[in-house]
């Protein structure tokens, strides 16, 4: 059997240059990263620290790897053979298994931590899109919140897009939220461009920094879920209409 060894060394980078000691901070661990992340509050300073999608790509590679790994133990002789495995193979085995779980454990970190942070500053962002890690992925593509607050619907609803696997469709961050996955076949299309309108909405809102509660998100939410409810509704038929007009 082929052995392997896992490459993924997440770190973040250091600034090469004096334009970017100025922009970026020099943080050499994850820990570090989530640490000084955790010591911000506002848009602006995430922003000066990762641009925000530093932490996003982070995350994501975390995950890349993660499931490289897994893929490499189910597709391996390991798991399907009963036979005790030679000293090394053992070894190296559990060596993966003990950096997919620290993977695991880093990744969970920096949710958790950037969570929190786009919680605060966008709120109802948050409640919309109903994922702290989709609202900080949306702004990151927009640039700020300030970009995505003034973005048209129509841009916003491609952002992040990219071809998905193995079939002709293209998948942006509103496609990943639990709103678009759970709305009818039928239906999506609408419930895109309802998120983009709303989702804008709700940025306006915590630009202006008008509700922190995040209650009018979760009020533009509910306006979504209205709407498609409706407008899935099958139209009434003559007799229903009839009896309707007669009382009887």
């Amino acid at each position: 059997m082929k052995s392997f060894e896992p490459t993924f060394e997440p770190r973040v980078e250091k600034a090469d240059d004096d334009v970017n000691e100025e922009k970026y901070i020099d943080l050499d661990t994850e820990e570090d990263l989530a640490k000084y992340i955790d010591a911000l509050n506002n848009e602006e300073d995430i922003a000066r620290c990762i641009d925000t999608d530093r932490c996003i790509d982070q995350l994501e590679s975390i995950e890349n790897e993660i499931d490289r790994l897994v893929k490499v133990f189910k597709e391996s002789p390991i798991s399907r053979s009963w036979e005790p495995l030679p000293e090394d193979v053992l070894q190296m085995t559990m060596d993966a298994c003990d950096r997919v779980i620290a993977l695991d454990s880093e990744k969970k970190m920096l949710f958790d931590v950037l969570t929190s942070k786009v919680v605060h500053v966008a709120p109802n962002l948050c409640e919309v899109v109903g994922s702290g890690i989709i609202a900080a992925k949306l702004m990151a593509a927009a640039g700020a919140l300030t970009n995505l607050a003034n973005m048209p619907a129509s841009e916003i609803e491609v952002l992040g897009r990219q071809k998905s696997d193995n079939i002709s469709f293209y998948e942006g961050y509103l496609e990943s939220t639990e709103m678009f996955q759970a709305t009818t076949l039928c239906m999506r299309e609408r419930a895109r461009q309802l998120l983009a309108e709303k989702l804008k909405e709700a940025a306006s809102v915590d630009l202006k920094r008008g509700d922190v509660s995040g209650s009018a998100g979760r009020a533009l939410r509910d306006e979504i879920l209205g709407t498609i409810e409706y407008e899935i509704r099958p139209p009434k038929t003559k007799f229903q209409l009839r009896r309707k007009t007669t009382g009887t």
